[in-house]
């Protein structure tokens, strides 16, 4: 099966006024974008993301790879971060 990759590239997933993106490229409703959430924010607004460390919804961590984000959902030992190139999901202590 072949796959068919978009032309644009990371650069802006995630950050447009209508949004948040997901990693294929689907709005997310009620998810504010990136740079409205997370982009203007003190770095003293985030804490360090950790496997060890359970989070909560509407709280900024960061990230050693994909930097700062937004956490926009829990479920259980699993997170769903808004960062700027997108969603990811992450583990944490739950």
């Amino acid at each position: 099966m072949k796959r068919v990759r978009s032309k644009t590239g990371p650069a802006g997933r995630g950050s447009s006024s209508e949004g948040a993106l997901t990693p294929f490229g689907q709005a997310l409703p009620g998810i504010p974008a990136w740079q409205e959430a997370v982009g203007d924010k003190p770095d003293a607004a985030s804490r360090a993301w950790s496997m060890s460390t359970t989070f909560v919804r509407d709280e900024i961590i960061e990230h050693p790879k994909f930097g700062k984000g937004l956490i926009v959902m829990v479920q259980g030992t699993k997170i769903h971060v808004l960062f700027q190139e997108g969603t990811k999901i992450l583990g944490h202590a739950g």
